[in-house]
């Protein structure tokens, strides 16, 4: 059996937003594979209700309780000349626990979840790594500073995490992302670097678990004609409530003018005020 370290930048477990249930299944799959030891962060009592479950699953784990202040990990991250992203996800207890567990252990394949966890892997680490950047951090922030947005942070941000995706990439045997459109937008942001091996793993869902139906739609689903379309996700993720407000000011009223009875139903949690 392999021996296999999993870093991750929260609790897989609730599984119950999109970046838990992707690490969760690759954690679960993993556990099929040989003894796995995580290291990860608790942000939340809803993370901390999960450590029994990752206790059950995992031959040893580290859990940091993440108290950083935001502040605290920018002023760090001025002085020291890294991404914002990095400071605010460093521990030394974690970095501790990572030696140790490589050396107590006869670790053979690191396989980390989210970029702000590669800078975990030992320099000297020789056996097989993989990251899984999920999709390409340093653009949505280049994206945030276009919009006009906290423009010196935001450009700074994405402009250093984008040196840590192509130091990864580089470091790893494999980098996989969420989509096609993904993995195209990372490669075409790598000029003159050969990556070994860039693969695409999406989330997928279990159809026949989640089946429409199987269950009685939800009453304001019946109570109108309709069309009725419906946006979901984690209401307070900036991508996700830009996407739902076009969706509101842009989409519905196109929509409307072929179907007068169309309704959009924005479903997810932790909505901003907005």
């Amino acid at each position: 059996m392999s021996e296999i370290l999993f870093l991750a930048h929260r609790v897989p477990f609730p599984p119950n937003r999109g970046d838990k249930i992707r690490s969760h299944h690759l954690l679960k799959k993993l556990a099929t594979m040989g003894c796995v030891h995580v290291g990860c962060f608790a942000e939340t009592d809803d993370d901390r209700t999960g450590i029994a479950e990752l206790e059950r699953l995992t031959a040893s784990r580290c859990v940091v309780n993440r108290t950083k202040p935001l502040a605290m990990a920018g002023a760090q991250a001025v002085l020291t000349n890294q991404a914002v992203s990095l400071t605010a996800f460093h521990s030394g207890r974690l970095e501790d626990w990572v030696r140790e567990t490589n050396l107590r252990y006869p670790i053979d394949s690191i396989v980390v979840f989210s970029g702000q966890m590669g800078q975990y892997i030992p320099n000297d680490f020789a056996g097989r790594t993989v990251i899984d950047l999920c999709d390409v951090d340093s653009a949505k922030f280049e994206g945030y500073a276009a919009a006009g947005e906290r423009v010196w942070l935001n450009t700074r941000e994405g402009r250093l995490l984008a040196l840590e995706e192509e130091r990864l990439a580089t470091r790893c045997d494999a980098t996989t992302l969420i989509s096609d459109a993904e993995a195209a937008l990372f490669l075409s942001r790598q000029t003159g670097v050969s990556l070994p091996d860039v693969r695409v793993i999406g989330n997928g869902i279990d159809a026949c678990v989640f089946d429409p139906a199987t269950v009685a739609a939800h009453p304001e689903l019946t109570a109108t004609a309709g069309p009725h379309f419906v946006f979901t996700g984690q209401m307070d993720y900036r991508p996700n409530e830009e996407a739902a407000l076009w969706a509101i000011e842009s989409f519905l009223p196109e929509a409307r003018l072929r179907w007068n009875a169309a309704e959009l139903h924005i479903v997810g949690r932790n909505p901003t005020p907005s």
